[in-house]
């Protein structure tokens, strides 16, 4: 049984905790991409700076070397 606020359990093994920490960090960058396109794309967002600011962590992200400028989503 996990202990309250404990998010995932390991066997114990080094490479065990190192792959669940792994994968717990690649889900927290799904998410946060995906919060990232939501509030770009959300009809408050309607200053222009915050949506391309939000366009270019998007695409810096997914490893675009060079975000184009002035691109929003």
């Amino acid at each position: 049984m996990k202990p309250p606020g404990v998010a995932f359990e390991t066997s114990g093994s080094y490479s065990t905790l190192v792959s669940d920490l792994h994968r717990a960090a690649s889900r927290l960058k799904s998410f946060s991409r995906v919060l990232a396109r939501k509030l770009a794309a959300h009809p408050d967002a309607e200053n222009r700076a915050i949506r391309l600011r939000l366009t270019e962590t998007i695409r810096a992200e997914d490893g675009s070397r060079h975000p184009r400028r002035g691109h929003v989503l």
